[in-house]
């Protein structure tokens, strides 16, 4: 029904109970106000606070803007973004942001494997090592691969780089090899 009415100017996908449309703010307002209208007989109801408008431009009307908050719609300007799936989605900036932010807690998990490692001292056995390091290889490193197939080489590359080096760092923490590298600062 929604295609039907709304297809000449709209993008609209249906997937499971997810509705994913294209479209001007006011047409998307439109669809989201008979989708409600369409639902709500059914006992099915339009979910406003999982609902948002990502405005791509610059020069949106207050109007719409103000309508969106009526239906209780999110707005997020150009400058912002969300994320779909686990896929950042809006800005560079946005984007990135959102690809360290990821890093960022696949460090924080490392730091805690590296820091059992060390912790455990000269009575870790090879096994212990190798299940650590099977950790690392098989969970952690992982998480990233999803957000590099999706997101652009220029966001992911500063943040690809930073969990680079955090991996080696923990190996090298783990088989405690870390005392056999120079000085950081050294050439």
């Amino acid at each position: 029904i929604l295609i039907a009415e709304f297809g000449d100017q709209a993008t609209i996908a249906g997937l499971s109970d997810n509705l994913s449309v294209g479209a001007t703010p006011e047409v998307f307002m439109n669809i989201f106000e008979r989708a409600t209208e369409l639902f709500g007989p059914y006992g099915l109801e339009t979910q406003a606070v999982k609902s948002t408008i990502h405005g791509r431009g610059l020069n949106y009307a207050d109007d719409d803007k103000d309508r969106a908050e009526a239906l209780g719609i999110e707005w997020i300007d150009s400058a912002g973004g969300f994320m779909c799936a686990g896929t950042p989605i809006g800005s560079e900036e946005y984007m990135k942001d959102a690809t360290q932010k990821i890093v960022n807690k696949i460090i924080t998990e490392l730091h805690a494997i590296k820091d059992l490692a060390l912790s455990l001292d000269r009575s870790m056995t090879k096994n212990n090592k190798q299940v650590l390091v099977n950790i690392i290889k098989k969970c952690s490193v992982q998480q990233l691969t999803f957000a590099l197939r999706v997101t652009p080489p220029s966001i992911t590359k500063g943040p690809a780089e930073d969990l680079d080096a955090e991996i080696a760092n923990a190996y090298l923490g783990i088989i405690e090899a870390i005392k056999f590298l120079p000085a950081q600062d050294s050439e």
